[in-house]
């Protein structure tokens, strides 16, 4: 279940990039609001997760010109990874209980979707989002004092 172990890990490493963003001060005001919701994700919070995501999206729609591309490739990733794992017919609740206990999958889940799912959601965690992550994280920190690494 070394594979399982990998999708869950593609899920966290996800979760860290989000930490991102800033500008106008009702993007600022939603990125302060909103870094509790990203700390789920990097806690692996599976039962949030989906709330987070939809975060992310939100907060895409509104951001500044300076890091506006940068959030519309991590929403485009996250939406990308969002029909990978619909494809896949598993959820994160899935992806939690194969956290919890690697040696058992749940009731029902494709082991070869499950190993497919795995290599695309390390593609969510590729070059291009760490780079648009780290430019959000980046630009959160300096002009909206928001420190989403944390």
């Amino acid at each position: 279940m070394k594979r399982s172990l990998a999708i869950a890990s593609a899920i966290v490493m996800a979760g860290t990039l989000v930490g991102c963003g800033g500008g106008t001060d009702a993007y600022c005001d939603s990125l302060k609001e909103a870094k509790a919701d990203f700390s789920t994700l990097n806690d692996t919070d599976f039962a949030k997760m989906d709330e987070a995501l939809d975060r992310i999206g939100e907060i895409a729609g509104e951001s500044p010109d300076a890091v506006q591309n940068d959030w519309e490739k991590l929403d485009t990733s996250i939406t990308d990874m969002r029909k990978a794992l619909d494809d896949a017919g598993v959820t994160f609740e899935d992806l939690q209980a194969i956290q919890e206990n690697p040696s058992e999958l749940p009731e029902g889940l494709d082991q070869e979707k499950l190993m497919a799912l795995g290599t695309k959601l390390q593609e969510f965690a590729g070059e291009d989002v760490q780079k648009a992550s780290k430019n959000i994280e980046k630009h959160a920190k300096d002009e909206c004092k928001v420190d989403l690494s944390s």
